[in-house]
């Protein structure tokens, strides 16, 4: 049965490994994602940071959060992205941070900040 169990985790990457068998602490799961914008209103880069995993990866847990949290008793505020230069404002529906402004072609950009907070 052993055997079994350390040929399924091959493919696994060290860090998805549960503690006993990395020695390593265990992956963020989606619900501490609320607890931790609960507390503070983060931007994407921080979020990733704070989870030890990629961009792309925090986006997707993002989406999917926005999805979860439909059914439950808090919402995702998201304070949109806006130029520094400027102050033009960009869509609320991007998660990441553009690359440059529309009007001023400046790339001082503040990336889009994520909080929660419950429903009324």
């Amino acid at each position: 049965m052993y055997r079994n169990f350390k040929v399924a985790t091959k493919s696994l990457r060290h860090q998805d490994l549960p503690l006993c068998l990395s020695g390593k602490k265990l992956p963020m799961l989606r619900k501490d994602l609320i607890v931790l914008l609960r507390n503070d209103s983060m931007d994407l880069v921080e979020i990733a940071r704070h989870l030890e995993v990629p961009q792309k990866d925090a986006e997707d847990d993002l989406k999917h959060l926005i999805k979860s949290l439909k059914h439950a008793n808090d919402r995702l505020v998201i304070t949109p992205a806006y130029c520094r230069k400027c102050d033009f404002e960009f869509n609320k529906d991007k998660l990441h941070k553009p690359g440059k402004c529309p009007k001023c072609h400046s790339t001082w950009i503040q990336g889009p900040l994520f909080d929660i907070e419950q429903k009324s």
